[in-house]
């Protein structure tokens, strides 16, 4: 495998991989396969992007999430896994300001938890669950429909739309 990790050989010796905004800009395309991410404060974040693509990925001994998804859909994965973390599952939260779907029964590497997530924009975006998810929210956190900016008397538009099977 490919390894990434930490010239001092200490866990958060590193920051990590980040996939930013503009990485998945034009043609551009991400894709790690057989790799090895280590000691980082957090093995790979992505960062509102739909990229990269993980295949037979590790994520060890961070000091943070393994895999800190902000503001994305949940993005392709095969075979991921993680341990030597403090929590060894898939960190999501952000902003949803554009359309965005969340598929979590089929996504099958780790078990994702959410912290606060708000959907909003002028735009009026959609957060889509698909059936079958579970999302599971840490202590203290939320999902947020819609926000109101009492400063400036705006109110910021978005919508959720969850609708599950009866099995």
């Amino acid at each position: 495998p490919i390894v990434f990790t930490a010239d001092d050989n200490s866990a958060g010796g590193w920051e990590g991989i980040r996939f930013n905004t503009s990485s998945d800009y034009g043609d551009a395309s991400s894709l790690m396969e057989h790799c090895v991410v280590e000691k980082g404060v957090y093995g790979i974040m992505v960062v509102k992007t739909d990229t990269p693509t993980l295949q037979d990925v590790e994520l060890n001994d961070c000091t943070e999430w393994p895999l800190y998804l902000y503001a994305c859909d949940l993005i392709p994965t095969s075979n991921v896994s993680a341990s030597g973390n403090p929590d060894n599952r898939a960190y999501y939260a952000g902003p949803i300001t554009e359309d965005r779907t969340i598929d979590e029964a089929s996504w099958t590497s780790l078990e994702v938890v959410f912290g606060n997530v708000t959907i909003y924009s002028v735009s009026n975006p959609t957060l889509t669950v698909e059936a079958g998810s579970e999302l599971r929210f840490l202590p203290g956190t939320l999902l947020d429909v819609a926000y109101y900016v009492s400063s400036v008397h705006n109110n910021y538009r978005g919508g959720l739309h969850a609708v599950g099977t009866t099995e």
